[in-house]
C-alpha cells in the first residue's frame, strides 16, 4: 500500500492536508482552530470524520490520542527522550514507532511492517510524507501516525525549513532496503 499525506502551503491558522492512495485522493484534514490541546480532523470525501488527532498535554514525553469514527481509541505514547520513539498497544500486538532522521519505521510485533519518510525541503508547511506499508496494515492508522509526527516534529509552517534529520542514536533501525511484502 503507498499512502501520500500533502501539507497545503500558505495555510496561516490551520493546517490543512490531502491525503491519497496511489495518486488519487481519499481523505482531506485539518487542523482545529484554537484547540487546546492541538487537534488535528481527518474527513472522507462526504464530509464524514474519520479520526481525530489529539495531543495530549503532558510534561515529559508526547503522547497523542487517535480516535476512529467508530469509536476505538488508542494512544500513542512517546517512551524516551535519548531515542525518537513511541509505543502504540493495538489488538494485533505492540506497534513501536522508531524515527531516524527524516524516516519513521513501524514495526509490529519485532516485524517491520511499514516506513514513512518525509521531504527534506519545505516552504511555509508544504510537508510531504510518503507512505509505504504492508496491504493489510490500517491505513487510518498510518494516516494517524503520520499527522502525529508531523503535529509533533514540523509544526512551524511559517517559515522555509530545510531539515537534515537527526543524527543522534536510534533504539531501532529501519530495515535496509524494507518494501511492503503483502
Amino acid at each position: 500500500m503507498k499512502l501520500t499525506v500533502k501539507q497545503k502551503k500558505f495555510t496561516f491558522l490551520i493546517d490543512r492536508y490531502e491525503i491519497f492512495r496511489n495518486e488519487e485522493l481519499i481523505y482531506t484534514a485539518k487542523s482545529v482552530l484554537f484547540s487546546f490541546p492541538k487537534k488535528i480532523k481527518v474527513y472522507d470525501l462526504k464530509n464524514n470524520e474519520k479520526i481525530v488527532l489529539i495531543k495530549a498535554i503532558t510534561l515529559i514525553h508526547p503522547n497523542f490520542d487517535i480516535i476512529f469514527s467508530g469509536g476505538t481509541h488508542l494512544s500513542l505514547e512517546g517512551k524516551s527522550w535519548i531515542y525518537d520513539y513511541f509505543k502504540l498497544r493495538v489488538p494485533e500486538g505492540t506497534i513501536e514507532i522508531h524515527q531516524k532522521g527524516l524516516k519513521l519505521a513501524i514495526f509490529i510485533n519485532e516485524e517491520q511492517v511499514a516506513e514513512i519518510t518525509k521531504n527534506r525541503i519545505a516552504i511555509f508547511g508544504g510537508d510531504e510524507y510518503q507512505i509505504s506499508a504492508n496491504s493489510d496494515f490500517n491505513k487510518e492508522l498510518l494516516i494517524g501516525i503520520c499527522l502525529a509526527w508531523d503535529l509533533n516534529d514540523f509544526d512551524d509552517e511559517n517559515s522555509i525549513r530545510i531539515d537534515l534529520g537527526n543524527i543522534g542514536p536510534v533504539k531501532k533501525k529501519s530495515e535496509n532496503g524494507w518494501k511492503p511484502i503483502r
